[in-house]
């Protein structure tokens, strides 16, 4: 019989004899689990050797303690921009992981601030080529989580350096700069799973969505030692269906609850409400914050201190109180320079719901001590209040005009508006078509669908801008050289499509006229009204702003996290007032953004509605999800009189299926309605 394990064709083989053994003791699911290949220990720290395997990185602020349950690091607070450990193999040659597929840290936080930890792993090579592959992860105290760094895929297991796992020299664990002291301890280091292993998804970003919204309810098991984290001073623990909660009377005392595995889903929901119970002898005026992979949001606070015996219902909406402001930069004016911009502090929101991490429940930091009974944490959707102007006229006064009403009534779009051909530039999987466009029961429908075909439905090249053939057929209608406006009140009523990797939304670029083209460089500006990601669920979009062409001096500022209520059928409300040196965006009537700067577009507009595959932050294509439609009820606009300019409105036109290419006859398609 051949010797335990034996390798073919680069899979380590387990004799049946052997398998039947396993089997008594649990191993062999493990290694079926591994595909087959026994997982690699990179140290072992049972043998004496381990400790010279290990060096910190800064040893003025890093100490680590080898034992045989691991290695205990302590980073001191301090100035090294990445305190931390290298583990070297203790052959003093490269680790060969080539039967496996991704090297795997178990860590658990033993301080008592929150850590944030990358994992690195290294083929030797110029440093200036990046021959590494690192992931990172966020544990709280208390916690331990696994770090898996997936061969050949780096920071969210996307596409990186093509490392050679046969060649590892060097695993790097390590810190930010940071102004506390941290703690923690590396309980393993292994080479996992296998060769050509398909890229996992990372369990502790894995969103579930709640039943009924229900977090924390008596009908639900809380897992006591994962979901409940206390830190600086606080205690808690579950009294029977209840999570009790002590605070001490010291500063910033808080406890998380936590989802008990991954991340919670709340896409469907807008809010959440805590019920809780002063069952101390002192009064108390707690505090609660939703937490987030991207970020958390902001506290709301008791509306008055509970007296002892006293209960009180704490709701925490998602959308952000302060509208969401830009920072300033005279950088944001400037054609050589590039660069991104976030929120001024004290506005916006930073909390994604589909991500949410866990509900933090804050002390009020008076002093004595204080205790909680926290009843229910239920996500839910407040009740539906429109403006009764909203789809009227304006959010502001003025003397204003309305410049298009269209409602998307009858058969086919109104191809002396709209274009149904143009290029692609984002996703090659997918391509445009006519078929896409559908105008039916007063809407449009913008579908996306699994459907072989060629961009622009032309096979030839001539007019698709590609005659390359692709699976998905999309529809996206524009008004480039049919249709433009400079300032004024945009509004749309849609219903965002829920199938995974989807990616709708209503832009608005710089119309220069058919031969200038859409150049944002100068006083123009890419303006995204609404775009979405279909994982984000119906009641979140987009909002941001592009200029300086799409290079090396590209400039952008938004923010991903505005909320708005769909209605009983599924539809929202945004709407952009633009106004010289402003734009304000509302959803469903409320001020969600605002920016007032010179830089702001000053050029004429065209619009663009889209529902592309793909996106930047979304799940895999689904195809038993598909066909799956952006729908449009009305597409508003008005125009303040004192702003008009000859240029606004309708451009003479053929009629065609593109505007650009009505004016080249080599190229001229025939006009055909859109059904």
């Amino acid at each position: 019989m051949n010797s335990f394990p034996f390798v073919k064709n680069g899979i380590q083989i387990i004799p049946r004899v052997v398998l039947v053994a396993l089997l008594s003791c649990g191993l062999a699911t493990r290694l079926h689990a591994q595909g087959g290949v026994a997982p690699k220990t990179l140290i072992d720290f049972s043998s004496p050797d381990a400790a010279a395997q290990v060096t910190p990185t800064d040893a003025s602020q890093v100490s680590t303690t080898s034992g045989k349950d691991g290695i205990d690091v302590a980073i001191k607070a301090g100035d090294a921009s990445f305190p931390g450990l290298a583990i070297k193999p203790a052959s003093g040659s490269a680790w060969d992981l080539g039967l496996y597929g991704h090297a795997e840290l178990k860590v658990k936080n033993t301080g008592n601030k929150k850590l944030a930890l990358n994992f690195r792993v290294d083929n030797d090579g110029d440093y200036r080529k990046e021959p590494w592959n690192c992931e990172a992860k966020e544990i709280d105290p208390g916690q331990t989580k696994s770090i898996r760094v997936y061969f050949g895929y780096s920071y969210g297991f996307h596409p990186s350096f093509k490392l050679n796992p046969s060649a590892v020299i060097l695993l790097t664990i390590f810190a930010a700069k940071t102004p506390d002291d941290l703690a923690f301890r590396i309980e393993s280091a292994q080479g996992a799973g296998w060769a050509g292993e398909k890229i996992g998804v990372d369990p502790d970003r894995i969103a579930i969505k709640p039943r009924g919204g229900l977090l924390l309810d008596p009908s639900i098991s809380v897992q006591a030692e994962s979901q409940i984290v206390t830190r600086d001073g606080a205690k808690a623990s579950m009294a029977g269906k209840s999570l009790r909660i002590d605070f001490s009377g010291g500063r910033e005392e808080s406890v998380i609850f936590r989802p008990p595995t991954g991340l919670w889903n709340l896409n469907e929901q807008l809010e959440v409400k805590v019920k809780v119970k002063n069952i101390g002898s002192t009064p108390v005026t707690p505090s609660v914050r939703l937490e987030s992979e991207a970020g958390p949001g902001y506290v709301v606070a008791a509306a008055a201190p509970l007296a002892p015996g006293a209960q009180t219902e704490i709701v925490v909406p998602f959308v952000a109180k302060v509208p969401w402001k830009p920072v300033t930069d005279p950088q944001q004016a400037n054609p050589n320079f590039k660069g991104t911009w976030e929120n001024q502090p004290g506005t916006g929101t930073h909390y994604f719901s589909n991500k949410t991490s866990g509900i933090t429940i804050i002390s009020d930091n008076t002093p004595g001590a204080k205790a909680l009974q926290v009843k229910s944490i239920i996500a839910d959707l407040p009740k539906l209040v429109l403006p009764n102007w909203l789809g009227r006229k304006p959010p502001v006064d003025g003397e204003w005009v309305q410049t298009l009403d269209e409602e998307f009534d009858g058969t086919s779009i109104n191809l002396h508006r709209w274009n149904v051909h143009t290029a692609n530039w984002w996703d090659k999987r997918m391509h445009f078509s006519k078929d896409e466009v559908i105008v039916k029961n007063g809407m449009l429908a913008l579908r996306l669908e699994k459907k072989p075909g060629y961009n622009n439905d032309d096979p030839t090249g001539k007019i698709s801008y590609s005659g390359a053939k692709s699976d998905y057929a999309a529809g996206q209608p524009d008004t480039y050289g049919k249709w433009t406006q400079r300032y004024g009140y945009f509004e749309i009523r849609e219903k965002q499509p829920t199938a995974p990797c989807l990616w709708p939304g209503l832009w608005m670029v710089p119309d220069r006229g058919l031969k200038a083209g859409t150049d944002r460089w100068g006083d123009g500006m890419e303006f995204d009204i609404t775009e979405s990601q279909s994982s984000w669920g119906i009641h979140r979009f987009n909002i941001a702003c592009h200029w300086d062409g799409y290079g090396d001096t590209a400039k952008s500022l938004g923010t991903s996290a505005n909320y708005v209520q769909a209605d009983k059928d599924g539809f929202i409300v945004v709407g952009l007032l633009w106004t010289p040196g402003s734009m304000v965006v509302y959803g469903n009537g409320r001020e969600l953004f605002r920016w007032e700067s010179p830089r702001i577009s000053q050029q004429q507009e065209d619009l663009i509605i889209q529902n592309e595959i793909g996106g930047w932050d979304n799940d895999e294509v689904d195809d038993s999800k598909l066909p799956a439609d952006l729908l449009v009820k009305y597409i508003r606009v008005w125009q303040r009189k004192d702003l008009a300019t000859p240029d606004d409105g309708p451009k003479p036109n053929k009629g065609d299926l593109d505007a650009y290419h009505e004016t080249l006859p080599a190229a001229d398609p025939v006009a055909t309605p859109v059904k």
